[in-house]
Parts: C-alpha cells; sequence; structure tokens
C-alpha cells in the first residue's frame, strides 16, 4: 500500500492527505500558492476552500509560522480563490470526459434511469443546480446520499461535456468518480462559501 503523506492545514487546523491541500511555500520573501508542490522551500499547507484560504490570508501567526519579518503575498487572495475554481472546472471536466471515453459515466436522467432498472451500480451521482425538482426528486430515489447537488448550471454542466445544458450525471465504480467529487466538492465550497460544503 502507497505511504499517504499527511499535512496540517494551518487554517483549520484538520489533517488531510498532502494531494487534497494547497501547499504555499516563501520564495524571495513573497509567499506563493505551489499549485504543482514542487517548489523547494520552506512551506505550509490549507485546504482549497474559501473559509481556509481566506482565514490563510487574515491570519496574524502567518509571518512567524514561515519565518517572515513581514508578509507579502504574491498574489491576491481573489486571485487565489478564482485560479482553484477554474483549475477544479478544468479537472472535472478532464475526468467527465474519461469517464465518457471509459464508459463509466451516464449522463442524462432517461439513461441514468435505465441504466439504474437494468440493476447498474453507480457510485455517484451530480445533479446542476437549476435541475427540475421532479428530476432531483427521482434521482434522490435511486442514489440517496450518493446524490451532490451541485452549484454548476446545466448550461456549465452541459459545457463540461458537449455542451448541451445539462441536469444530472452519474458515475459507476471508479477513482474518477472519486476525483470528480473531491473537484466538485471544492467548487460547491468556494460557491457557497459553506466550509462544511467540503
Amino acid at each position: 500500500m502507497k505511504n499517504i503523506k499527511e499535512r496540517t492545514c494551518v487554517t483549520c487546523g484538520k489533517k488531510e492527505s498532502k494531494d487534497k491541500l494547497l501547499r504555499w511555500v516563501v520564495f524571495k520573501e513573497k509567499i506563493h500558492p505551489d499549485w504543482t508542490q514542487k517548489f523547494p522551500g520552506r512551506s505550509i499547507y490549507t485546504h482549497h476552500s474559501k473559509f481556509c484560504v481566506e482565514g490563510f490570508y487574515d491570519s496574524p501567526k502567518l509571518a512567524a509560522k514561515l519565518l517572515l519579518k513581514k508578509i507579502h503575498h504574491h498574489i491576491s487572495k481573489d486571485e487565489v480563490l478564482k485560479h482553484i475554481e477554474n483549475q477544479s472546472f478544468t479537472s472535472v471536466k478532464h475526468f467527465f470526459y474519461l469517464g465518457i471515453k471509459s464508459g463509466v459515466l451516464v449522463k442524462g436522467q432517461n439513461l441514468i434511469e435505465e441504466c439504474a432498472r437494468k440493476q447498474d451500480v453507480f457510485k455517484v451521482c451530480f445533479t446542476a443546480s437549476d435541475v427540475a425538482q421532479r428530476t432531483l426528486k427521482n434521482m434522490i430515489n435511486i442514489f440517496g446520499e450518493r446524490l451532490v447537488k451541485t452549484k454548476l448550471t446545466k448550461d456549465e454542466m452541459g459545457s463540461i461535456i458537449d455542451g448541451r445544458p445539462l441536469g444530472v450525471v452519474a458515475f459507476k465504480g471508479s477513482e474518477m468518480a472519486e476525483k470528480s467529487r473531491f473537484y466538485i466538492d471544492v467548487i460547491n465550497n468556494l460557491r457557497s462559501g459553506d466550509i462544511d460544503a467540503y
């Protein structure tokens, strides 16, 4: 089994595997987000959530943690939050594309219901924020707690796949489902500001 390295978010104090956290590093007396987690130097970590990033920027103890006399951020808090959301959207797009190509992503209410009648096992279902109430109820009946209501509109969900509005997609069991769920949760958190949306 692979050894998973855990780190602690400096804002909320929760431990998480480092690949689910945003790494920050000091370079030339400025704090930079290290998107690739490969820059050399002293580093600390935060969740990708709005609460944790904002708390990181507002922390009076940050200078001491990074052994700096004064805090200088390389980019603004709003730019970081926008970049996190854009990268998360791009990642969702990537995993949805792979899911379609490998046959583990089913799109649209009718196809999902048909697969469910055939006893296909789904890992997770994502619904758009503006999906019809009837559709939402039908999906809740099929998926229960495996249903994730996203903060993405039908137009945004459709733009991920083929450009046509789309209210519902579902993953059959795969690692792509888990990765998509992580990035959807990041987007939901950033758009709602709710720390528990993660």
